[in-house]
């Protein structure tokens, strides 16, 4: 099994060797600040912190895209580019169905259950899914 740092580091190298300096540039700020992450743990960068970082750097692309007009096509290559780490993300009716299973599963009837039911969905789907949305679900769910 290869560690999606691991994986970011491999493509890196592809890309390199394709002479695709843009991307090469990319990668590397990404692979620089997400071994710092673990460096300051004194441990390795586990994917979810990896699949954080990335979500971070695309929702910069995306408020800079919202700011700009000249560049867009580096920065949507480089979202495009960043996209290919990330996991796929569960949409609404996948989340419902998954968050109600977790609703009968924990027996959670009441608001206040919230927690319960976002502690079970992070801790088997943490980034696969957008917790805005989730928490909309889970309240939504509860109401039922």
């Amino acid at each position: 099994y290869m560690t999606l740092i691991e994986q970011i580091k491999e493509y890196q190298l592809k890309v390199r060797k394709n002479r695709d300096a843009a991307a090469a540039a990319t990668l590397t700020t990404l692979i620089g600040e997400a071994e710092m992450i673990g460096k300051n743990a004194n441990r390795q960068v586990s994917d979810n912190e990896v699949v954080s970082l990335i979500k971070k750097f695309i929702d910069n692309i995306d408020f800079t895209l919202s700011k700009v007009t000249e560049g867009q096509e580096k920065l949507l290559a480089e979202k495009e580019l960043l996209s290919i780490f990330m996991p796929v993300q569960l949409n609404r009716e996948q989340l419902t169905k998954i968050v109600s299973d977790i609703k009968v599963e924990v027996n959670a009837s009441v608001p206040k259950d919230m927690g319960k039911i976002m502690s079970v969905l992070k801790t088997r789907y943490e980034t696969c899914y957008d917790g805005k949305m989730a928490a909309e679900i889970v309240k939504m769910v509860l109401a039922e």
